[in-house]
């Protein structure tokens, strides 16, 4: 049986917004996306985690998830206190992230705290438990849901950019 293949059967290759989010290149393009919003360090940190997931390096992916999803709590808190250099003066020192969270948190509807909170969980959990210098069964199932878990993170501040910040 003789397969011909036409120019639109291929069309989809073309066209970014057809591929799956599972493809490596097209997770890079959609995380990607939310750089001039989150800053160069949570573009290089992302689009890393893709890296290291696409050649299975699992920890790594997860490690840099959580690095990720760490500019994106700056991001929000430096714009929320517009004072850069105070933001991360606080975040550097004893309790810093939890600081750092409670800055973002003030005066937020009790609905918006919680799925925050939630979100950011990648970072708690890949930043913290998977960077340390402990053995990790860390596989690809868990390297793939840190990534998800990013991307959730980042579409959840920005489709509530205007509430985290005010």
């Amino acid at each position: 049986m003789d397969i011909l293949l036409r120019s639109s059967d291929n069309e989809w290759l073309a066209n970014p917004d057809r591929r799956a989010a599972g493809d490596p290149s097209r997770m890079s393009e959609i995380l990607m996306s939310f750089a001039e919003t989150y800053g160069a360090g949570f573009a290089q940190r992302a689009v890393e985690a893709v890296r290291c997931h696409r050649t299975q390096n699992y920890l790594a992916a997860c490690v840099m998830s959580g690095a990720a999803a760490e500019s994106i709590l700056l991001a929000v808190a430096i714009e929320k206190a517009k004072d850069e250099e105070k933001v991360l003066k606080q975040y550097a020192g004893a309790r810093g992230r939890t600081l750092t969270t409670n800055l973002v948190i003030s005066g937020l509807k009790g609905s918006i705290v919680r799925q925050f909170e939630t979100a950011l969980q990648v970072l708690h959990y890949w930043r913290d438990d998977a960077a340390h210098g402990m053995a990790t069964t860390i596989s690809e199932v868990e390297a793939y849901a840190s990534l998800m878990q990013l991307l959730r993170l980042a579409e959840f501040c920005s489709d509530c950019w205007a509430d985290l910040t005010r």
